[in-house]
């Protein structure tokens, strides 16, 4: 009998249990996993941009450059101030972080970082591309 990956060996020899387990295991090594974003939300901030002033377009302009920087710089945790206001500013970097592909997961900020007028941002991963 041939198995084409360890994964198919590891599915015909161990008992369901085990092989949840091991699956698990698996799945937390991954970039982007629970695992990882449990540990950077340990970090201290290592970046941050404030957008007051900013039009919403600015705004977006800003953060894209920002992410892109920091994930060339290989950081994983930033901060965005986004600012409380009347919340327009706020909810446009929501919805723009929500769709950007340097964007993980994302938090209110700690009341001493800004509270509910900052956003601290995890950066995920870049993939490799295939050559």
């Amino acid at each position: 009998m041939a198995y084409k990956d360890f994964a198919d060996l590891v599915n015909a020899y161990l008992p369901d249990r085990e092989r949840e387990a091991w699956r698990d295991r698996q799945e937390s090594m991954q970039p982007g996993s629970q695992a990882r974003a449990s540990a950077a939300r340990s970090l201290p901030i290592q970046a941050r941009i404030d957008l007051h002033g900013q039009t919403t377009e600015q705004a977006r302009q800003s953060v894209d450059r920002f992410l892109k920087s920091s994930a060339t710089q290989g950081l994983v945790k930033v901060l965005i101030i986004h600012g409380k206001g009347s919340g327009t500013l706020r909810t446009e970097i929501r919805r723009f972080l929500e769709g950007h592909p340097l964007a993980g997961s994302r938090e209110i900020a700690p009341q001493a970082e800004g509270g509910q007028g900052a956003l601290v941002v995890l950066i995920r991963k870049k993939r490799q591309e295939p050559d």
